[in-house]
Protein backbone atom coordinates (compact mmCIF):
# COMPACT_ATOMS: atom_id res chain seq x y z
CA UNK A 1 0.00 0.00 0.00
CA UNK A 2 1.39 3.39 -1.05
CA UNK A 3 1.83 5.99 1.60
CA UNK A 4 0.08 9.34 1.24
CA UNK A 5 3.51 10.97 0.97
CA UNK A 6 4.52 8.81 -2.03
CA UNK A 7 1.20 9.49 -3.74
CA UNK A 8 1.63 13.22 -3.24
CA UNK A 9 5.16 13.17 -4.70
CA UNK A 10 4.09 11.16 -7.74
CA UNK A 11 1.17 13.44 -8.63
CA UNK A 12 3.32 16.33 -10.00
CA UNK A 13 5.36 13.82 -12.02
CA UNK A 14 2.18 12.40 -13.51
CA UNK A 15 0.96 15.87 -14.43
CA UNK A 16 4.33 16.70 -15.98
CA UNK A 17 4.29 13.52 -18.05
CA UNK A 18 0.75 14.24 -19.24
CA UNK A 19 1.71 17.77 -20.25
CA UNK A 20 4.77 16.43 -22.09
CA UNK A 21 2.71 13.81 -23.94
CA UNK A 22 -0.02 16.27 -24.93
CA UNK A 23 2.55 18.88 -25.98
CA UNK A 24 4.38 16.30 -28.10
CA UNK A 25 1.12 15.27 -29.74
CA UNK A 26 0.20 18.89 -30.49
CA UNK A 27 3.65 19.75 -31.87
CA UNK A 28 3.76 16.60 -34.01
CA UNK A 29 0.27 17.28 -35.33
CA UNK A 30 1.22 20.87 -36.17
CA UNK A 31 4.39 19.79 -37.97
CA UNK A 32 2.49 17.16 -39.96
CA UNK A 33 -0.23 19.69 -40.83
CA UNK A 34 2.33 22.24 -42.02
CA UNK A 35 4.15 19.57 -44.03
CA UNK A 36 0.87 18.49 -45.62
CA UNK A 37 0.09 22.07 -46.62
CA UNK A 38 3.55 22.54 -48.11
CA UNK A 39 3.36 19.25 -50.01
CA UNK A 40 -0.05 20.21 -51.38
CA UNK A 41 1.20 23.67 -52.33
CA UNK A 42 4.34 22.29 -53.96
CA UNK A 43 2.32 19.86 -56.10
CA UNK A 44 -0.04 22.51 -57.42
CA UNK A 45 0.53 23.82 -60.96
CA UNK A 46 1.63 27.35 -60.16
CA UNK A 47 -0.16 29.85 -62.37
CA UNK A 48 3.12 31.62 -63.06
CA UNK A 49 5.16 28.52 -63.95
CA UNK A 50 4.52 28.72 -67.66
CA UNK A 51 5.19 32.42 -67.97
CA UNK A 52 8.25 32.29 -65.74
CA UNK A 53 9.68 29.32 -67.64
CA UNK A 54 9.83 31.52 -70.72
CA UNK A 55 12.70 33.37 -69.12
CA UNK A 56 14.81 30.57 -70.59
CA UNK A 57 13.34 30.19 -74.07
CA UNK A 58 15.23 32.79 -76.03
CA UNK A 59 14.24 36.35 -75.28
CA UNK A 60 12.50 36.84 -71.94
CA UNK A 61 8.86 37.86 -72.12
CA UNK A 62 9.31 40.18 -69.15
CA UNK A 63 11.36 43.23 -68.29
CA UNK A 64 11.60 44.93 -64.88
CA UNK A 65 9.18 47.73 -64.09
CA UNK A 66 9.40 50.11 -61.10
CA UNK A 67 5.61 50.25 -60.63
CA UNK A 68 4.33 46.80 -61.53
CA UNK A 69 7.49 44.78 -60.79
CA UNK A 70 7.60 43.37 -64.30
CA UNK A 71 5.78 43.86 -67.58
CA UNK A 72 5.65 42.40 -71.07
CA UNK A 73 8.61 43.35 -73.23
CA UNK A 74 7.59 45.81 -75.99
CA UNK A 75 8.05 44.68 -79.60
CA UNK A 76 8.59 41.10 -78.44
CA UNK A 77 8.96 38.23 -80.88
CA UNK A 78 9.08 34.95 -78.93
CA UNK A 79 8.49 32.11 -81.39
CA UNK A 80 7.64 28.60 -80.20
CA UNK A 81 6.90 25.34 -82.02
CA UNK A 82 3.36 25.71 -80.66
CA UNK A 83 1.34 28.75 -81.78
CA UNK A 84 -0.24 28.76 -78.31
CA UNK A 85 3.16 29.44 -76.74
CA UNK A 86 4.36 31.97 -79.30
CA UNK A 87 4.23 35.47 -77.94
CA UNK A 88 4.26 38.80 -79.76
CA UNK A 89 3.74 42.34 -78.47
CA UNK A 90 3.51 45.80 -79.98
CA UNK A 91 5.39 48.93 -78.95
CA UNK A 92 3.23 49.30 -75.83
CA UNK A 93 3.66 45.71 -74.69
CA UNK A 94 0.14 44.60 -75.61
CA UNK A 95 -0.11 41.02 -76.91
CA UNK A 96 -0.72 40.82 -80.65
CA UNK A 97 -1.55 38.09 -83.16
CA UNK A 98 1.74 38.37 -84.98
CA UNK A 99 5.10 40.14 -85.10
CA UNK A 100 5.36 43.74 -86.18
CA UNK A 101 1.78 44.76 -85.41
CA UNK A 102 1.66 48.51 -84.89
CA UNK A 103 -0.36 50.24 -82.21
CA UNK A 104 -3.67 51.14 -83.91
CA UNK A 105 -4.53 54.79 -84.35
CA UNK A 106 -7.94 54.17 -82.77
CA UNK A 107 -8.62 51.82 -79.87
CA UNK A 108 -12.22 51.03 -78.95
CA UNK A 109 -11.46 48.90 -75.90
CA UNK A 110 -8.59 47.47 -73.90
CA UNK A 111 -8.46 44.40 -71.68
CA UNK A 112 -6.47 44.15 -68.45
CA UNK A 113 -5.94 41.30 -66.02
CA UNK A 114 -3.75 38.22 -65.59
CA UNK A 115 -2.88 35.05 -67.51
CA UNK A 116 -6.54 34.41 -68.27
CA UNK A 117 -6.70 37.75 -70.03
CA UNK A 118 -3.37 37.58 -71.81
CA UNK A 119 -4.24 34.00 -72.78
CA UNK A 120 -1.30 31.94 -71.62
CA UNK A 121 -1.65 28.51 -73.20
CA UNK A 122 -3.68 29.65 -76.20
CA UNK A 123 -2.82 31.55 -79.36
CA UNK A 124 -3.41 35.29 -79.30
CA UNK A 125 -6.30 35.07 -81.76
CA UNK A 126 -8.05 32.65 -79.34
CA UNK A 127 -8.08 35.02 -76.35
CA UNK A 128 -11.29 36.67 -75.23
CA UNK A 129 -9.83 40.00 -76.36
CA UNK A 130 -9.64 38.72 -79.94
CA UNK A 131 -13.07 37.05 -79.67
CA UNK A 132 -14.61 40.30 -78.47
CA UNK A 133 -12.99 42.26 -81.28
CA UNK A 134 -14.34 39.81 -83.89
CA UNK A 135 -17.84 39.67 -82.42
CA UNK A 136 -18.20 43.45 -82.15
CA UNK A 137 -16.05 44.54 -85.10
CA UNK A 138 -14.19 46.83 -82.69
CA UNK A 139 -10.47 47.44 -82.22
CA UNK A 140 -9.06 46.18 -78.93
CA UNK A 141 -5.69 45.70 -77.27
CA UNK A 142 -4.75 42.97 -74.79
CA UNK A 143 -2.75 44.32 -71.81
CA UNK A 144 -3.12 41.26 -69.58
CA UNK A 145 0.01 40.08 -67.74
CA UNK A 146 0.42 36.67 -66.10
CA UNK A 147 0.46 36.87 -62.30
CA UNK A 148 -1.14 40.29 -62.02
CA UNK A 149 -3.98 41.11 -59.65
CA UNK A 150 -6.24 44.11 -59.41
CA UNK A 151 -3.48 46.49 -58.26
CA UNK A 152 -1.13 45.74 -61.13
CA UNK A 153 -4.01 45.86 -63.59
CA UNK A 154 -5.02 49.28 -62.26
CA UNK A 155 -1.51 50.65 -62.75
CA UNK A 156 -1.43 49.27 -66.30
CA UNK A 157 -4.80 50.87 -67.03
CA UNK A 158 -3.59 54.29 -65.89
CA UNK A 159 -0.67 54.12 -68.31
CA UNK A 160 -2.84 53.27 -71.28
CA UNK A 161 -5.63 55.79 -70.76
CA UNK A 162 -4.08 58.10 -73.34
CA UNK A 163 -5.35 55.60 -75.93
CA UNK A 164 -8.83 56.89 -74.99
CA UNK A 165 -10.63 53.53 -75.08
CA UNK A 166 -14.41 53.71 -74.85
CA UNK A 167 -14.53 50.49 -72.80
CA UNK A 168 -12.15 48.79 -70.38
CA UNK A 169 -12.62 45.07 -69.71
CA UNK A 170 -11.07 43.79 -66.49
CA UNK A 171 -10.64 40.01 -66.37
CA UNK A 172 -11.27 39.40 -62.66
CA UNK A 173 -11.14 36.15 -60.77
CA UNK A 174 -11.23 35.50 -57.03
CA UNK A 175 -7.50 35.03 -56.47
CA UNK A 176 -6.97 38.68 -57.33
CA UNK A 177 -8.24 39.45 -53.83
CA UNK A 178 -5.24 37.53 -52.45
CA UNK A 179 -2.79 39.00 -54.94
CA UNK A 180 -3.87 42.52 -54.08
CA UNK A 181 -2.39 42.16 -50.57
CA UNK A 182 0.53 39.84 -51.36
CA UNK A 183 3.72 41.68 -52.36
CA UNK A 184 5.26 38.56 -53.96
CA UNK A 185 4.31 36.66 -57.11
CA UNK A 186 3.21 33.01 -56.76
CA UNK A 187 6.17 31.99 -58.88
CA UNK A 188 7.43 28.77 -57.31
CA UNK A 189 10.69 30.45 -56.31
CA UNK A 190 12.16 30.67 -52.78
CA UNK A 191 12.63 34.41 -53.19
CA UNK A 192 10.19 37.23 -53.77
CA UNK A 193 9.41 38.37 -57.29
CA UNK A 194 7.83 41.68 -56.26
CA UNK A 195 4.57 43.17 -57.46
CA UNK A 196 2.49 46.12 -56.22
CA UNK A 197 0.12 45.46 -53.34
CA UNK A 198 -2.25 47.19 -50.97
CA UNK A 199 -0.83 48.00 -47.55
CA UNK A 200 -2.14 49.77 -44.46
CA UNK A 201 -0.31 52.91 -43.46
CA UNK A 202 -0.91 55.72 -40.95
CA UNK A 203 -3.25 57.46 -43.40
CA UNK A 204 -5.11 54.31 -44.46
CA UNK A 205 -4.81 51.88 -47.38
CA UNK A 206 -2.38 52.75 -50.14
CA UNK A 207 -0.37 51.06 -52.89
CA UNK A 208 3.06 49.74 -51.97
CA UNK A 209 5.26 49.63 -55.04
CA UNK A 210 7.59 46.65 -55.61
CA UNK A 211 11.18 46.60 -54.43
CA UNK A 212 14.24 45.71 -56.53
CA UNK A 213 12.46 44.22 -59.58
CA UNK A 214 15.69 44.07 -61.62
CA UNK A 215 17.44 41.67 -59.22
CA UNK A 216 14.27 39.60 -58.83
CA UNK A 217 13.97 38.94 -62.56
CA UNK A 218 17.67 38.09 -62.78
CA UNK A 219 17.28 35.51 -60.01
CA UNK A 220 14.14 34.15 -61.67
CA UNK A 221 16.00 33.56 -64.92
CA UNK A 222 18.66 31.56 -63.06
CA UNK A 223 16.07 29.63 -61.05
CA UNK A 224 14.14 28.54 -64.14
CA UNK A 225 17.29 27.84 -66.13
CA UNK A 226 16.49 24.13 -66.33
CA UNK A 227 12.70 24.36 -66.46
CA UNK A 228 10.41 23.56 -63.55
CA UNK A 229 12.42 22.44 -60.50
CA UNK A 230 12.07 18.87 -59.18
CA UNK A 231 9.64 18.21 -56.35
CA UNK A 232 12.18 18.46 -53.50
CA UNK A 233 13.37 21.83 -54.76
CA UNK A 234 9.77 22.87 -55.26
CA UNK A 235 8.87 21.79 -51.72
CA UNK A 236 11.65 23.91 -50.22
CA UNK A 237 10.60 26.82 -52.42
CA UNK A 238 7.04 26.43 -51.16
CA UNK A 239 8.19 26.58 -47.52
CA UNK A 240 10.27 29.70 -48.08
CA UNK A 241 7.56 31.33 -50.18
CA UNK A 242 4.91 30.76 -47.51
CA UNK A 243 7.26 32.21 -44.91
CA UNK A 244 7.87 35.29 -47.07
CA UNK A 245 4.11 35.84 -47.39
CA UNK A 246 3.71 35.42 -43.62
CA UNK A 247 6.55 37.82 -42.85
CA UNK A 248 5.30 40.42 -45.33
CA UNK A 249 1.80 40.26 -43.84
CA UNK A 250 3.05 41.24 -40.39
CA UNK A 251 5.80 43.57 -41.54
CA UNK A 252 4.97 47.03 -40.26
CA UNK A 253 8.49 48.45 -40.51
CA UNK A 254 8.32 49.31 -44.20
CA UNK A 255 6.37 52.46 -44.86
CA UNK A 256 4.07 52.43 -47.89
CA UNK A 257 5.09 54.30 -50.99
CA UNK A 258 4.19 57.95 -50.73
CA UNK A 259 1.66 58.54 -53.47
CA UNK A 260 -0.36 61.49 -54.61
CA UNK A 261 -3.91 62.03 -53.38
CA UNK A 262 -5.47 60.34 -56.42
CA UNK A 263 -3.39 57.22 -55.75
CA UNK A 264 -4.75 56.77 -52.25
CA UNK A 265 -7.33 54.02 -52.01
CA UNK A 266 -10.60 55.07 -50.50
CA UNK A 267 -11.65 52.83 -47.62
Amino acid sequence: MKSPMNSASQQPQSIARSILVYTSICVTSLVLAVAAVLVYDAKQPEIAWGAAAQFTSGQSIFIPDPETGYRARPNLIAVSDSPALSYYTNARGARTNGPGDAVPAKVDFITIGDSQTVGYGVASDETYTSDLARETNLVGLNFGVSGFGGVGSLLVLRRELDLAPRVVVYGFWEDHLNRNVRPCLESGTPFCIPRPSVTLGPSGPSIRLPEDPVSALTRAKLWFGDGKPPFVKDFLASALRQWSFFAAKFDRTRAPEELSGEDKIEA
